[in-house]
């Protein structure tokens, strides 16, 4: 580009300037002042002073915009538009310029771009005419993504899909289709970003994704989505993937590639599957010589950080920066040559930040604290501890979310009160130094189970007081929480117990057990603050151990139903498509023949993938299942 002026659109006309007069004076009148006219050229479409142009990615033009003043003046050229955008439209000029007319070159380009222009053109008076001009670089859009990349076969989905000149203005008609079908509920947000769900007459498979508009289509490859059967057909067969001795299964997953990371013994391994848990890493040993317990563990892409407690002594942390290839050395995050007893890792991620919160302190004593570090770097290096706050009573139950620096602490206090409460600190300075806690729960009943959950600048919190289960919600991240709680699921039924939170921003879904033998889930809508409860199971026999996971309208739960005593105890699913009003008939799957306990989810838009612990083996195993 040979020039560039940016500028405030205009008026297409200005007010002429304007004389004085007075009685008797001999000079004479001062002529008003005329505005330039802009003759823009052809070729064009829209009347003034709105104008369109629009030329192929492939195509070269020059447009020359003329003026005249019909004062004579001599005139000076301005051009208003944000540079990258001219850039991407292939567009230069020369500005500001005199004379009376102003050159537009387009160059060819490779993809479909748009931009605005404001052309202006005045004289040494301050007369001035203008006219906005779109540019339209036509041609195919381009498709990058879509997330998520499955859906269930039947069942509408939100997705979104990425790409390049999918809006050009506003010109652009884009729609988006599976498998030749197209998507409803369709939004062009911006050039790069449409949503839209997913068609329901699709069968299930690999589907070609595809975007088109009135200058061409684009596409994915058809193993960039796929379409699953409904409900979700598992394995015949479970997987096993320990090696024996095992036990405190977890699992993160992003996209294909899932981590699992438990213990066999006092040793802490990982494994990482990278096509969706159908194959597996050879198992790598994080721990040392200690006594390795209470596993956690987070991933982004090929980021990979697992923290687990050391002899009871010792908050310990490993990373991975190649998908789980191979992992850092060991890193203490509570103050080395400490022997205060440490409990409750858990682990928070924000961009390139990292964070850690854990209890600190002997519970016998009343000394246990939530302490936290904070990385910037990945994990790569770490802060030194910080004391959220010393109410001086124990606290528990610790949890931790975060938004860039700004993050948050849930946990429990005992405090000094006839009642234990729920408690959320905030930091807005990553961890640097923390507010003063707010107290969610009532002071008038105790409070348990709490559970907490986010995403972008919404909160919420849940936890148990008087047999019912009990909501909280923030907008700002925490800085404030909604003046009075809200009722999920109230004891009339029978005491609700272990109750798991989660959430894709708008909603908040809470998985728990009513009166020991009934799995319900209830949904939050902000809109209306709308409460709803769904029955997901109600045998007479012993359900435990929910779990949950939310994926756009589908909600997955999973949890133990049956005794261990007896062997009977049995891990079993069901899967909501309607954002949890309803739920079909619970099933189980694999081949298990003895008691399962302790159920983990990893989803990934229609695909599931669970673990969990059994005793079919001669010591407890870990094993796996998936979708098929």
């Amino acid at each position: 580009m040979r020039g560039l002026l940016l500028v405030a659109p205009v008026l297409f006309s200005c007010l002429p300037a304007c004389g004085g007069g007075g009685g008797g004076s001999s000079q004479p009148p001062t002529l008003p002042n005329e505005a330039p006219t802009l003759l823009a050229p052809s070729g064009l479409s829209g009347t003034a002073p709105n104008f369109t142009f629009v030329l192929a990615v492939g195509g070269t033009q020059t447009l020359t915009f003329t003026a005249n003043d019909p004062d004579g003046d001599p005139l000076q050229w301005q051009v208003g538009v944000d540079g990258g955008a001219a850039t991407a439209a292939g567009i230069s000029f020369t500005a500001p310029a005199t004379g009376s007319t102003l050159a537009l070159d387009f160059a060819a380009i490779g993809n479909p771009a748009a931009a605005l222009l404001t052309i202006l053109v005045e004289d040494p008076k301050g007369g001035i005419a203008a006219v906005d001009l779109q540019v339209v670089r036509s041609g195919a859009p381009g498709i990058l993504g879509v997330t998520p990349d499955s859906a269930f076969a039947g069942k509408a989905q939100p997705v979104t899909i990425t790409g390049s000149g999918l809006q050009l203005g506003g010109i652009a008609t884009t729609t988006a289709s599976f498998a030749g079908t197209t998507a409803t509920a369709t939004t062009i947000v911006d050039d790069t970003t449409i949503t839209c769900t997913t068609p329901i007459g699709v069968n299930a498979g690999a589907a070609v994704v595809a975007v088109n508009n009135q200058y061409g289509a684009s596409a994915l490859p058809s193993s960039a989505f796929t379409f699953y059967s409904y409900p979700p057909a598992l394995l015949a067969n479970d997987v096993r993937v320990d090696a024996g001795d095992a036990t405190a299964l977890e699992l993160a997953r992003d996209g294909d590639v899932v981590h699992a990371v438990w213990l066999e013994g006092t040793g802490l391994v990982h494994r990482a599957s990278y096509d969706r848990g159908a194959n597996w890493s050879s198992p790598t040993m994080l721990s040392g010589a200690e006594n390795a317990s209470q596993p956690c563990v987070i991933v982004a892409g090929d980021e990979v950080t697992v923290a687990w407690v050391g002899d009871n002594s010792s908050i310990l942390l490993r990373r991975s920066s190649d998908g789980g290839a191979t992992f850092a050395t060991v890193q203490r995050l509570d103050p080395t040559g400490a022997a205060v007893p440490v409990r409750g890792p858990r682990l928070a991620q924000s961009g390139d930040r990292r964070f850690a919160a854990w209890l600190s302190g002997d519970a016998g004593s009343g000394a246990a604290r939530v302490r936290t570090v904070a990385s910037a770097d990945g994990g790569a290096t770490w802060t030194t501890q910080n004391l959220v706050h010393d109410g001086g009573a124990n606290q528990s139950n610790v949890q931790i979310v975060a938004d860039g620096s700004d993050v948050q602490v849930l946990y429990e206090d005992a405090t000094t009160l006839a009642f234990a409460g729920v408690f959320v600190a905030r930091s807005t300075d990553a961890g640097s130094t923390w507010l003063s806690p707010q107290r969610l729960s009532s002071l008038g009943a105790s409070a348990s189970a709490a559970q907490f959950a986010g995403l972008a600048a919404r909160r919420y919190a849940i936890w148990l007081q008087n047999g019912a289960l009990l909501l909280s919600t923030s907008g700002d991240r925490g800085a404030s929480w909604s003046g009075s709680t809200i009722e999920l699921q109230g004891a009339q039924g029978g005491a609700v117990t272990a109750p798991r939170l989660a959430t894709d921003g708008d909603h908040a879904y809470a998985a728990y057990v009513v009166a020991g033998t009934a799995i319900r889930v209830a949904s939050f809508t902000l809109v209306g603050a709308t409460v709803r409860q769904a029955t997901v199971e109600s045998a007479v026999s012993n359900s435990a151990e929910p779990r949950l996971a939310v994926v756009g309208n589908y909600v997955f739960t999973a949890w133990r139903e049956g005794d261990l005593g007896d062997g009977s105890a049995r891990v079993l699913f069901a899967v909501s498509t309607d954002s949890a009003q309803t739920f079909p008939t619970p099933t189980g799957f694999g081949d298990g023949t003895a008691a399962q306990q302790l159920p983990r989810l990893a989803v990934d838009g229609a695909h599931l993938l669970l673990g969990w612990t059994d005793a079919r083996a001669a010591t407890s195993a870990i094993f796996v299942n998936r979708s098929q």
